[in-house]
């Protein structure tokens, strides 16, 4: 995480005891101005958020 973005990362398993694992992923998340469509930084309720994960 950034001023301006963050990532997160998933895992899908098997719903077994075995826990297999079918995939992963990241996405990228990017705080944009709506009228320049330019980086801004994270709302702080965001950064909040994502720093108590």
């Amino acid at each position: 995480m950034n001023e301006s973005k963050f990532e997160i990362a998933y895992q899908v398993v098997k719903a077994s005891s075995s826990q297999q694992l079918l995939a992963k992923a990241i996405t990228k998340h990017v705080c944009i101005d709506t009228m320049t469509r330019t980086k801004i930084p994270l709302p702080e309720e965001i950064v909040q958020l994502l720093e108590r994960l």
